[in-house]
């Protein structure tokens, strides 16, 4: 019975290391919306409260097509704003998280629609 003991915390043990728990994650952003868009930028925005982070990052997906992962690269970690020059008129979707190392945190997305201006 001792030695079941001994080799399940062994093996347990060994498994920790490899599992990400819950709270081994970094804290998610919050708030993430658009804050202005026009027919060639938008302006995402979002709040974060604490600083235990490398930064932030955003994927794009334009409507039908692929997501484009890590599409901002990183953002500071005190940027709390993303400006995506590179649109055409259609929609959008966006994700950020938060990212310490190779963790990420729980994402949260916004969609957004990119409008022609009036007349073209």
């Amino acid at each position: 019975m001792k030695t079941k003991q001994i080799l399940l915390a062994i093996l347990l043990s060994g498994l920790s290391g490899c599992i990400k728990r819950e709270f081994d994650l970094p804290l998610s952003p919050s708030d993430f919306r658009e804050k202005e868009t026009t027919p060639e930028y938008v302006i995402l925005q979002w709040n974060y409260q604490s600083d235990d982070i490398d930064g932030f990052h955003i994927d794009r997906q334009p409507e039908g097509e692929s997501w484009e992962i890590d599409y901002s690269g990183e953002i500071d970690k005190n940027t709390f704003e993303f400006k995506d020059s590179d649109v055409m008129p259609g929609y959008y979707t966006y994700k950020l998280y938060a990212k310490k190392g190779d963790i990420k945190s729980h994402e949260l997305t916004v969609d957004v629609r990119i409008e022609q201006y009036p007349g073209l």
